[in-house]
């Protein structure tokens, strides 16, 4: 089914960051509608028609790559038009700029979280929460980064 859920990252990642996190989040933020496009052709049956419920996995070696809508943390504004939504990364700097709202289905949100928390500089601004459609807290994971 899945629950609401607005969530924020806004990081710098450290300078020695695996090129393997550079390249996933600079081809899904920055070139993904040919990212996207990309991963549906190498899906086991790509004849099968495409829904939101099974969209192509991330190919990294993380649970955050096997998550239905990975792709809906990055892109995904649900309710309010009016605001900025939506992520932006700039490679050279290594800064992620996460504001989204969707539909999460299996703990997108935490297992991102545990996929870049590893790299994150905290040296640098570090804000990541998230809060579900019928809640009147933030989740703060700022706790999660080591």
């Amino acid at each position: 089914m899945g629950y609401y859920t607005e969530f924020r990252c806004k990081v710098t990642l450290v300078r020695d960051t695996p090129e393997e996190i550079i390249e996933t989040l600079d081809r899904a933020i920055n070139d993904f509608d040919c990212f996207f496009a990309e991963l549906m052709n190498v899906r086991e049956d790509p004849t099968t028609t495409f829904s939101n419920s099974d969209g192509p996995r991330l190919p990294i070696n993380h649970p955050f790559g096997k998550c239905s809508k990975w792709y809906m943390l990055f892109h995904s504004n649900n309710f309010e038009p009016q605001k900025f939504f939506g992520s932006r990364f700039n490679r050279r700097k290594k800064t992620l700029d996460i504001y989204t709202e969707f539909k999460s289905c299996d703990n997108e949100v935490l297992n991102f979280c545990k996929w870049i928390t590893p790299y994150i500089n905290l040296d640098k601004e570090v804000e990541i929460w998230s809060q579900g459609e019928d809640s009147d807290q933030k989740n703060h994971y700022e706790s999660h980064v080591h």
